[in-house]
């Protein structure tokens, strides 16, 4: 699994692009509890699970040259395509993008939907199927607050998901959240597969990559018949 490090400093907010933290994502706005679909005991499990133990609340202004917190994340080198270490893989597209604040308001964390069109392996205790959504939930992102200022929680070395865009997914379910976290995941684009995760770039560099560049078609029938034997 992806090993979670929270790195305890907050950087100089110049250095804090939005497209380092949302991922050329648009920014959107906190829900308000009555736009909220998710039950208040989920919604409280999970935002207590993205606490971050910083100094400053997101809800109030930092003081003059300190910036946003930082959180890093070091991958684990997994396979190209991890389909014994994840529970789930699928395809999909990202059909929205829903920043939240953790439960002490030093850290945020975003909300993904996904719309599933393909599933190839399923054995969390939940049901997914095509045609239903899912819920990825990953720390880290940009927020519009309800008075309509902008705070931001950076991501280093982590890769996240783009609205509208579709992926072959690896995933572990957290059953306690209800939600999904990814341990690889390949963006689709013009039928073929290109790599999003630095493991999987540094192979297509070194030209090592088995699957960069792939067609959807033959990567899901090569995943297909793994499962199958």
């Amino acid at each position: 699994m992806l090993l979670l490090f929270y790195c305890l400093f907050l950087a100089v907010s110049g250095l804090l692009g939005a497209q380092q933290v949302s991922g050329g994502n648009t920014t959107a706005r906190i829900l308000r509890p009555s736009e909220d679909n998710v039950l208040p005991a989920i919604r409280a499990a999970r935002n207590k699970r993205f606490n971050v133990r910083l100094p400053y609340s997101m809800l109030e202004p930092f003081p003059s040259g300190v910036g946003y917190p930082s959180v890093s994340y070091k991958f684990t080198n997994f396979p190209e395509l991890p389909i014994q270490e994840a529970d789930t893989v699928v395809v999909g597209t990202v059909t929205d993008v829903q920043p939240f604040l953790s439960e002490d308001r030093k850290g945020i964390y975003t909300e993904y939907k996904v719309n599933v069109t393909e599933v190839l392996k399923i054995s969390a205790p939940t049901v997914v199927r095509p045609g239903l959504s899912m819920t990825l939930a990953r720390a880290g992102g940009a927020a519009q607050l309800l008075d309509g200022h902008e705070v931001k929680h950076r991501i280093t070395n982590d890769v996240v998901p783009t609205n509208r865009k579709e992926y072959l997914l690896f995933l572990i379910y957290e059953p306690t959240l209800e939600t999904f976290d990814y341990i690889k995941l390949w963006l689709i684009e013009d039928g073929a597969l290109r790599p999003v995760c630095p493991d999987d770039i540094g192979r297509r560099h070194s030209g090592t990559s088995q699957y960069a560049g792939i067609s959807k078609v033959e990567v899901l029938r090569l995943i297909k018949a793994k499962l199958n034997r």
